[in-house]
């Protein structure tokens, strides 16, 4: 499913504000996977975060937000049609496009995908299963991996990699610059240290 939240402004008391009001009157998720934008990591947000016991988590990989772009993309040529349609039949634009965003979403939400047969609003916990095979079918056991031993071990000091630009200075090397201390290791298919 896709939501939308209309904003005045990317500050984030004002995303803070909205993400109150969305998590109170429909629900509010355990994970949210965000870029590193300052529009969600900011003290405003970090105490919605708190309140409903929601996790940021930063997304640094490359296609990070394919899902979420691919979205955006739909809903900017949806509005760029609305435009077009009305500037070339001489019409008046009576409606803003933004008042017209929300029926774009649902039109989103209900149509359905023409791999998986079924629109997202219709995806549930009981089906899912169903849609992940569609998806990836044959593949699917190269998205499943086996569950490995961790390497690392508790208390082991670490450094994480850092996304490698295609131009970056290849001497400056690729890690951060702060040494991590393992504080948990979870056996799962990839592996998780925290």
């Amino acid at each position: 499913m896709i939501y939308i939240l209309k904003l005045a402004n990317k500050k984030g008391a004002t995303l803070a504000h909205q993400l109150d009001l969305f998590f109170d009157n429909q629900f509010a998720p355990a994970l949210i996977g965000s870029d590193m934008g300052t529009e969600m990591w900011n003290k405003d947000c970090d105490k919605i975060f708190k309140k409903y016991r929601t996790t940021l988590y930063a997304l640094r990989e490359p296609n990070k937000a394919a899902l979420a772009e691919n979205s955006i993309r739909y809903i900017k040529r949806k509005i760029y049609q609305y435009i077009t349609y009305r500037s070339e039949n001489n019409m008046k634009p009576a409606v803003r496009y933004i008042d017209k965003i929300d029926e774009i979403v649902e039109g989103l939400n209900s149509g359905v995908n023409e791999k998986t047969g079924y629109a997202p609003k219709d995806v549930t916990f009981t089906n899912q299963h169903i849609v992940v095979a569609k998806t990836y079918g044959s593949k699917l056991r190269e998205y499943i991996k086996p569950v490995k031993n961790p390497s690392l071990k508790q208390d082991s000091k670490v450094k994480i990699s850092t996304l490698r630009h295609p131009f970056s200075k290849s001497y400056k090397g690729t890690w951060t610059k702060e040494t991590f201390l393992i504080d948990r290791v979870k056996k799962h298919p990839s592996v998780n240290n925290k």
